[in-house]
């Protein structure tokens, strides 16, 4: 069988290794880099993209973008408003009100929320709605993810501000954009997450999106999601 991608667990290691990551998540990367090539691809009805370019091939590296890619409707947000943009891998600002800090709202980039809440983390991610070895994308995914955000409402914390995310793909350079939103709602909890994706510059790059919604009982989350990917970009 030939090998869909010609990226190493080292490199899928070292990567990690940058962002401090736990061991079990080195751990979940290097066991979904291994499935690849013998799980399938999903099967989309009146979609036929199994000769589409759907996976990056080169080894997984950082890549540092500009602030100055940041569109101005997301400059002009509130104070008083939680969000949080990001510009590819590099996250610009995050916003959490102190007085969502101190009920236990935690909103952060997915790699500061797998060094400092790592269990939490551990029992949502890739556990719940979407799974590693689900099919050959989601495997991909896993492995190679180098962005996303962490949002966590505790149980019975209703939030009246709408919850704000940018991300924005740096097509700008060679960087695939491979982006993972987990967003886990408590017993009780009530809030609304607005994000919006869009492309800055128009190089072809790979744009893989997974957003895991955890919405526990009694729960209410209001999610929209807006996107204005660029034309070159191959999205999955």
């Amino acid at each position: 069988m030939k090998k869909q991608l010609a990226i190493t667990p080292e490199q899928v290691a070292d990567f990690a290794t940058l962002h401090q990551e736990p061991a079990w998540f080195i751990e979940m990367r290097q066991a979904a880099l291994a499935q690849i090539d013998s799980l399938a691809l999903p099967i989309f009805e009146k979609i036929n993209f199994k000769h589409w370019p759907v996976m990056a091939a080169d080894k997984p590296q950082l890549v540092t973008s500009s602030a100055d890619l940041v569109p101005e409707t997301a400059q002009q947000l509130d104070a008083s408003q939680p969000y949080i943009i990001q510009v590819g891998q590099t996250t610009v600002k995050i916003n959490l009100p102190a007085a969502l800090a101190a009920k236990g709202v935690i909103f952060t980039d997915i790699f500061t929320a797998l060094r400092d809440y790592p269990e939490l983390v551990k029992a949502y991610y890739m556990q719940v709605t979407v799974k590693p070895d689900e099919d050959r994308l989601t495997a991909f995914h896993t492995a190679l993810m180098n962005s996303g955000a962490f949002l966590y409402v505790p149980k019975n914390v209703v939030i009246k501000e709408p919850i704000t995310a940018y991300y924005v793909q740096d097509s700008t350079q060679p960087a695939d954009f491979i982006h993972h939103v987990l967003i886990v709602a408590e017993t009780n909890s009530e809030f609304s997450y607005l994000e919006n994706l869009q492309t800055a510059g128009d190089h072809k790059n790979l744009a893989n999106v997974v957003v895991e919604v955890i919405a526990k009982d009694n729960s209410h989350v209001h999610f929209a999601s807006v996107d204005s990917f660029g034309q070159s970009v191959r999205l999955i």
